[in-house]
This record gives C-alpha cells, sequence and structure tokens, in this order.
C-alpha cells in the first residue's frame, strides 16, 4: 500500500471543500426567493349572447277579462363550443304601448297591469343555458288591464311592447 504525503493529503482535502462548497452553492440555488409578475384574462361575459323569445302573449285583451299569462324561454346564442350560462330572474316591464290605426283616444301603459308574482317585478328562472341551447320554458308574469274610472277606448287594438332585462 502506498503512502500519502503531505502533498496529496492536501490535493484531496482542497477537492473535498471544494465539492462541500459547490454543493452548498447548489443548495443555495434551490432555496433562492424571488418575486414576479403575470396576467390572466376573464370571459367578457352574456353581453349579447342571451335572448328572451316570448312564446306565448295575451290576446283580445278587455276591461275585466281577468289575466293572461305571458310565457318565454332564454336562449345562449353563444355557439357550440361557447360557455354555459345561469340566468337567475327576468324583470319584465312594459315598455310602451302602440295604437291601432285610427284609434280614438288615448292609451299607455298605466292602462295596463303586469303581475309577475311575489317579487315583482322579477321572474325566477334559476337555469343553466348551456351553450347554443334554449332553457326551459318559464310562465312568467300576466297581463290584464288596470282598473280605471276613466273611458278605456283608446286601448282598443293597441299592442303592449314588453321589454325582458336579464339579471
Amino acid at each position: 500500500m502506498r503512502k500519502l504525503t503531505k502533498k496529496t493529503n492536501a490535493i484531496i482535502a482542497g477537492a473535498v471543500i471544494a465539492g462541500l462548497a459547490s454543493a452548498g452553492g447548489a443548495y443555495a440555488y434551490w432555496t433562492s426567493s424571488g418575486s414576479g409578475t403575470g396576467t390572466a384574462a376573464t370571459s367578457a361575459g352574456a353581453a349579447g349572447l342571451l335572448k328572451v323569445n316570448q312564446l306565448t302573449a295575451p290576446t283580445a285583451l278587455s276591461p275585466g277579462l281577468g289575466q293572461a299569462a305571458v310565457t318565454f324561454n332564454v336562449q345562449n346564442l353563444g355557439g357550440t363550443g361557447g360557455q354555459a350560462y345561469q340566468v337567475e330572474n327576468v324583470t319584465v316591464s312594459i315598455g310602451s304601448v302602440s295604437l291601432a290605426v285610427g284609434a280614438v283616444g288615448t292609451c299607455t301603459a298605466a292602462d295596463y297591469s303586469l303581475t309577475t308574482g311575489s317579487v315583482q317585478p322579477l321572474v325566477p328562472v334559476n337555469q343553466l343555458v348551456a351553450a347554443a341551447a334554449t332553457g326551459a320554458t318559464v310562465t312568467g308574469p300576466t297581463l290584464s288591464f288596470a282598473t280605471s274610472t276613466s273611458n278605456q277606448d283608446g286601448c282598443k287594438g293597441a299592442t303592449v311592447n314588453l321589454v325582458y332585462t336579464l339579471s
């Protein structure tokens, strides 16, 4: 067996110290800290992608005949591969009244009564409408003539224009 010299021992000790120093450097690299920034984007939402389709409309309304129901559904126009949207409520209101040609007198939204249930003017929908699909039919508000002591002849043949707002 060969005897190690002081010079050989010094070389081996230096190599061991260098090896430990480089291992410590690697350890320090893996536990280092830092910071940075990033971004993400969310969908623009349902703007313009949902449409309310009125399915039935009261006809032949006249004073004293009671209420007639309006039904509708919500359609997701997002297309195949688009995203589904949760529709909680639809607000229904009378936007305007269009008089019949030749009508005599006046007729306004105040001549009608729109009843949407206990949470007026909201109609609960509570539906998840899939992409490129139509939700279930909702029986919404009822429309009738408002009680009045004035002449409502101007409403003969009039059209009541309803407005639907998603929420």
